[in-house]
């Protein structure tokens, strides 16, 4: 009898032990989870009139999280940027003319431009639309204010122009391409090409 008490009372501190160190831990997360919400703060900048200027989430002493807001004088949005916990452009980020048209739109991955970034004009037609992978490569549209396309280029990953045309009114009165690449070919890029006695790249962005 006396072994059996002796085994269960065993039992019970050892599972007593086992509770308490998980409390412990629990207790350890917590306190690190709020340490590190109070690390991270609402940031706001004014004009020295009143007016907000500035509106977003600040990590430390200056590190800028999740989104961040500019305004204009009149209180419009001038600026939508999308960071990481880490203070890194991740998402797409938005410019406005002070009417509160687009002017901008450009998407990040790790602090770096990528896909197509967007430029309008303060009537909110497009204005240039150009791919990047960090540096323009591919394909670049820019068009007349009243929605023609204008300059269609192509640059290669040393942003090289190989191939251009211009045009009026829709109708192309100018091209021009480069006789060859100025760059390596990656050979895992996927990529088509055309050999018409000048190597034209076919880039899969479209």
């Amino acid at each position: 009898m006396k072994r059996l008490l002796s085994m269960i009372e065993s039992r019970f501190l050892a599972e007593i032990k086992i509770t308490i160190k998980l409390m412990l831990i629990c207790l350890s997360l917590a306190v690190a989870d709020c340490n590190q919400r109070k690390d991270v703060r609402i940031f706001k900048a004014y004009y020295p009139f009143g007016a907000l200027r500035k509106f977003g989430k600040i990590k430390g002493d200056s590190m800028v999280i999740d989104t961040m807001m500019t305004f204009w004088p009149n209180k419009k949005i001038q600026e939508i940027r999308v960071y990481d916990t880490n203070g890194v452009l991740n998402g797409c980020s938005y410019y406005f003319y002070p009417n509160g048209e687009r002017q901008y739109v450009v998407c990040y991955k790790d602090d770096e431009p990528i896909g197509y970034g967007y430029e309008y004009y303060p009537n909110g037609n497009m204005k240039s639309k150009a791919y990047r992978l960090s540096t323009q490569v591919g394909n670049t549209y820019h068009y007349t204010i009243d929605g023609n396309i204008d300059t269609f280029s192509f640059f290669d990953f040393s942003t090289n122009i190989l191939i251009e045309k211009h045009y009026t009114g829709q109708k192309l009165i100018r091209q021009a391409y480069k006789s060859y690449f100025l760059d390596t070919i990656l050979p895992s890029s996927g990529r088509e090409y055309l050999n018409l006695g000048f190597i034209v790249a076919k880039p899969p962005y479209e």
